[in-house]
């Protein structure tokens, strides 16, 4: 599937690699953390912070249900246009909509839900620095089962997928631990070991339904959107924040990914 992107390179800086390595592969991983996990942890809230801590520790992937609120396309368009200036200069876009190269395309007047939903509409947009991510707060607040002294990276990637639209991995995570919100319709995760650990280690799935939210360790688990099967538009967000505290056998520096160390400025 090609997309078209936004010809402003400035959103790029903090970029790792433009062009993946298909011959890279990282340092092995600890595959202790996953051997023994075989289903998500559910929550229903985030009242029992010693448990919420003891799977951030043993990195378990988390759903916790009806955590955040509804955003809906109008709900985009407005903050958009109500913060144009800072957004206009900090998206990195892109869009399988033919004709549609930067984020002013996706909110015209002639754009709606319906319009989007149509088959296999996939949108994607990231912003990278301080003043967009104090802007995507309004509308994505930080959830409320990260710990206190965790940083957010300046890293949001918005999701926007019509019905049917191709399945994907959320990859821009740039601190230790990922969360995906989904925001409007329902969507199916699958989240995968490592290449490393696939052999000790199984795939698992579930149903986010619209308000979930998910939190997993990108360094031990791999997480891939399905298509969209809902009849309706769906709206998801990723973000990342700082985690240091897995237990057992603390993983090398050397094998970290990229994380908090590598930002001057953050959240």
């Amino acid at each position: 599937m090609l997309y078209s992107y936004n010809s402003n390179i400035l959103g790029l800086y903090d970029a790792e690699c433009i062009v993946g390595n298909p011959w890279f592969e990282g340092p092995s991983k600890e595959c202790i953390w996953c051997r023994d996990v075989h289903k998500f942890e559910i929550l229903n809230d985030t009242t029992d912070q010693d448990l919420i801590t003891n799977y951030l520790r043993e990195a378990r992937p988390m759903v916790f249900q009806g955590l955040a609120k509804k955003v809906t396309f109008d709900d985009l368009r407005q903050l958009y246009r109500n913060n144009k200036d800072v957004l206009d200069t900090a998206a990195v876009f892109q869009s399988n909509v033919p004709g549609m190269k930067n984020i002013e395309d996706l909110f015209i007047d002639e754009i709606d839900e319906d319009f989007l939903y149509k088959d296999k509409t996939t949108i994607h947009w990231t912003t990278k620095n301080i003043p967009s991510s104090q802007v995507m707060r309004k509308l994505f607040p930080r959830p409320s089962f990260i710990p206190s002294e965790s940083e957010v990276a300046l890293d949001k990637v918005v999701f926007v997928d019509g019905h049917k639209s191709g399945h994907y991995e959320v990859t821009t995570v740039r601190f230790e631990m990922g969360y995906y919100m989904q925001l409007s319709s329902s969507r199916k995760v699958i989240v995968t070991p490592s290449r490393h650990c696939r052999e000790v280690c199984s795939p698992m799935h579930t149903l986010m339904n619209e308000g979930d939210i998910m939190t997993y360790n990108p360094l031990v688990w791999r997480a891939v959107m399905m298509p969209n099967v809902d009849n309706m538009l769906s709206i998801g967000y990723l973000g990342s924040y700082s985690f240091a505290g897995l237990k057992q056998d603390e993983i090398n520096p050397e094998d970290q990914p990229p994380s908090s160390h590598d930002w001057e400025k953050k959240e």
